[in-house]
């Protein structure tokens, strides 16, 4: 319970250094994935 506590307050200062949509573009590409938006189609 501890770990994951300490994980959620984290969450605040970890976005302010990269934000969410970069972490899932990182993501998205370190699994090999693509995403489809509008502007891709």
């Amino acid at each position: 319970m501890n770990t994951v506590t300490a994980y959620i307050a984290g969450q605040e200062q970890h976005h302010r250094i990269r934000t969410f949509a970069e972490e899932l573009k990182e993501f998205i590409e370190r699994h090999g994935l693509t995403w489809n938006d509008k502007e891709s189609r």
